[in-house]
């Protein structure tokens, strides 16, 4: 279980980012992107991201809600990749 201390909240953050950036590419690539998405299924990332929603302080939990979306359902998370969308699709 990943755990947040003052020290590494920061180091926690930019993890989570990182995998919503993967999670946007690998939906901008599809066939290149499956095999991340398998990787991630594998070592059970999805449940790791709950965990941290669950466990960890608001700001943390922000990030992390952002990422899963990410993974979820590309198209309406948030994209880090892209600056220029920020928030839900606004047809929703």
């Amino acid at each position: 279980m990943i755990s947040s201390s003052q020290g590494n909240d920061k180091m926690l953050i930019n993890i989570i980012k990182t995998v919503g950036t993967y999670y946007s590419i690998a939906a901008l690539m599809p066939n290149m992107g499956s095999a991340l998405y398998k990787t991630f299924t594998e070592i059970n990332l999805h449940q790791l991201i709950i965990d941290l929603i669950k466990t960890q302080p608001l700001f943390i939990q922000e990030e992390a809600i952002l990422a899963i979306a990410t993974g979820i359902h590309p198209f309406f998370g948030e994209v880090y990749s892209m600056p220029w969308k920020r928030g839900p699709h606004p047809a929703i």
